[in-house]
């Protein structure tokens, strides 16, 4: 008999525990936030396997386990992008196993992948006084273009946000994904890539690696397509391997407290 997605939850729990703590963050609490990619080359990724799931609910389950541990209250909210992005709701711990397949999002896959309007959504919901609009050119006030920026919030915050951003890569957007990774660099958001599928992340690698940002907040993992290829220990400390580091230089930087 195979054990269902929820009977794994458990133990994926004391896993996840084990894993903040040798992680030293045990106590840290952040926002912590999913994003998951509902592009249609994600197809393959979100058939169903019976009891297992489909790869991507599986994943997510892992992964949001983790996130559980030290979320601030609890619930993840979560995001869904291809061509575009939208926020879709929250994951508790009771519903962490059907989070994914139960939305019929397989149903309703999207052509395009773009990173950053996601990435945008998820730094102005939760930061939107970093997002500052000025107006430039015109005549007396008449006329000329409006642009946004992203400014430091100007006192730390004692929560930051996490976010577990979840996609098989080949986003159509690299330019601007740079971009405003780079801006979202001066709010106290970490951005935890995980690559699924068989790509090479090539992309993710780089953004892993970026130079030009104020400080360094963002991470890349890849468990394959088969997630069982990698045991629950190895994902959880691969998630977090970069997390406390950031922590570090995010609150040298006077971002997080």
């Amino acid at each position: 008999m195979n054990v269902t997605l929820k009977q794994k939850l458990p133990q994926l729990k004391q896993k996840a525990a084990k894993a903040v703590e040798l992680a030293g963050l045990k106590g840290r609490k952040a926002q912590v936030v999913g994003v998951v990619d509902i592009s249609g080359s994600m197809k393959n990724l979100y058939k169903n396997h019976g009891d297992d799931g489909s790869v991507v609910q599986q994943t997510a389950q892992r992964l949001f386990a983790l996130g559980l541990q030290f979320d601030d209250d609890g619930e993840i909210p979560l995001y869904f992008f291809g061509e575009d992005a939208r926020k879709m709701g929250v994951v508790a711990e009771a519903d962490c196993h059907i989070c994914i397949d139960n939305s019929g999002i397989a149903r309703d896959l999207e052509y395009d992948t773009l990173y950053a309007k996601p990435i945008q959504l998820v730094a102005r919901d939760h930061y939107p006084q970093g997002f500052q609009t000025q107006k430039s050119g015109g005549f007396l006030g008449i006329g000329g273009s409006m642009s946004t920026s992203i400014v430091q919030l100007g006192q730390p915050v004692i929560d930051p946000v996490f976010v577990i951003f979840i996609t098989d890569g080949n986003n159509n957007d690299r330019s601007q994904a740079e971009h405003i990774i780079r801006e979202t660099s001066k709010l106290p958001i970490f951005w935890q890539f995980v690559g699924i599928g068989g790509a090479s992340f090539d992309f993710l690698r780089k953004l892993d690696d970026m130079e030009g940002r104020f400080i360094d907040n963002a991470g890349f993992c890849n468990p394959k397509g088969d997630i069982d290829n990698m045991s629950d220990e190895d994902l959880y400390a691969e998630l977090l391997n970069e997390f406390p580091e950031y922590l570090r230089s995010a609150q040298k930087a006077g971002l997080v407290a």
